[in-house]
């Protein structure tokens, strides 16, 4: 008689449950500009999502084609800041959150009809 050989597969099944306190985070905010005087604004910032510590930017140009950065609040945890007396104009908001996420839009007041 032949001798049969038979191939056994052994599986361990090991649970291992992970928590992670790192979600997937969108970083969103809203500007609102006030016409302070006939050539000034101020530029509020209101964050709505995102983690802090923040850093609020605030440039004359779009940051990634040369853009002049005016002001950099250096971080913070309040959700929300005012970038006071600028010249009336056209700025782009730039947000940094504690994740490193970046988020820019610009911010002008609105045009009346």
């Amino acid at each position: 008689m032949k001798n049969k050989i038979y191939t056994f597969l052994i599986f361990s099944l090991l649970a291992v449950t992970v928590l992670s306190s790192f979600e997937k985070e969108r970083l969103e905010f809203n500007t609102e500009v006030i016409d302070i005087s006939d050539n000034r604004i101020d530029v509020i910032v209101t964050i709505t999502s995102g983690k802090p510590d923040f850093i609020y930017t605030i440039w004359d140009g779009e940051p990634w084609e040369g853009g002049t950065e005016i002001e950099n609040s250096g971080n913070t945890n309040t959700t929300e800041y005012t970038f006071r007396n600028l010249e009336k104009k056209t700025y782009v908001v730039m947000i940094t959150d504690g994740y490193g996420l970046r988020c820019a839009k610009p911010a002008h007041l609105p045009i009346k009809e």
